[in-house]
């Protein structure tokens, strides 16, 4: 049974209990009272259900909307976590780079001045070859001329006073050649003992003295080289006949000195190391152009080690 006729069963029977309690004349007329009763409590039912029903819509209505407070925050909560997990999570990598450039920083300058000082020996001796390894390249530079051996020098008096200076000329100068001719065919063992130089003694002496890499190069490898060129002198002088030369001079003095046995030097040696100071000392001339005069360097190694950036 519908609500409806429940409720005016229910007021119907207790009107007419009511009534039946109550006789008189109250009850003529009351059937349309009655009816009024019956109407208002027809009416006012489906009212309070639609109060009902509207609260509960505004309940239903109410809740989507806390649904929605929850959804607004929920996003607002994780962006603000996020942020910071991931800060958190990029400082250590953010750290790591930074500590790994500096020494990064540091061996590509450590290894330009070493190129630098490599490249300024090689410019000097190739210089100083170019200088030297020619006809009158030793003969008739007075600072690098190979003289008569100290040892001889009474010898090469004694033949001047005599009017044979000739004799002691040819074979001075014999010597000369010989070193002229050796020396061009220096250059690739001078470039290997620049090669084998270590980065940390190149790269020290960027800010030496003008000539701090010719010699400390000198210092180091004089010897080796020394056994090196050697042989190469020794063909030079054989082609320029200094033995020859020396032998008639010698024979020429030997009537007036007869100890002169006691003096014969080891002209091999000679040679070889009066041409290595000469070749050291024009190498040192060249080191001092590259560092002094920017049209010296003429590589842009050179003209960055020396050029003033790591000065």
């Amino acid at each position: 049974m519908k609500p409806e006729k429940l409720i005016r069963l229910s007021v119907c029977v207790a009107l007419s209990c009511f009534l039946a309690g109550n006789a008189g004349p109250a009850f003529s007329g009351d059937a349309s009272g009655t009816d009024s009763v019956l109407l208002a409590a027809t009416t006012t039912q489906p009212v309070k259900k639609t109060g009902t029903a509207a609260s509960k819509k505004t309940a239903k209505a109410k809740k989507p909307a806390t649904a929605v407070k929850k959804a607004t925050v929920a996003p607002k909560a994780t962006p603000a976590t996020s942020p910071k997990a991931s800060l958190t999570a990029k400082s250590p990598s953010a750290a790591t780079p930074t500590t790994q450039v500096a020494p990064a920083s540091k061996s590509p300058a450590v290894a330009d001045l070493s190129r630098g000082v490599k490249d300024a020996l090689l410019q000097a001796a190739k210089g100083a070859v170019a200088s030297l390894g020619k006809e009158n390249g030793y003969f008739a530079n007075q600072l690098v001329r190979i003289p008569m051996p100290a040892q001889l020098k009474p010898v090469d008096d004694m033949l001047r006073n005599l009017g044979q200076a000739a004799l002691a000329d040819r074979f001075i100068e014999s010597m000369n050649r010989a070193a002229e001719k050796a020396v061009p065919k220096t250059i690739d063992i001078f470039g290997k003992a620049v090669a084998a130089m270590t980065l940390e003694q190149a790269a020290s002496l960027v800010k030496g003295p003008e000539d701090a890499a010719t010699r400390y190069f000198e210092s180091t490898t004089r010897e080796n080289l020394k056994a090196e060129i050697m042989p190469l002198v020794g063909e030079a002088m054989n082609q320029a006949q200094v033995t020859a030369f020396y032998s008639a001079m010698m024979s020429k003095a030997s009537g007036y000195m007869p100890f002169l046995g006691l003096m014969t030097p080891d002209l091999n040696q000679y040679v070889t190391d009066k041409a290595l100071d000469g070749l050291f000392l024009v190498m040192a001339q060249e080191e001092k152009k590259i560092r002094q005069d920017p049209m010296a360097r003429t590589t842009d190694i050179l003209k960055k080690v020396f050029g003033g950036i790591f000065k």
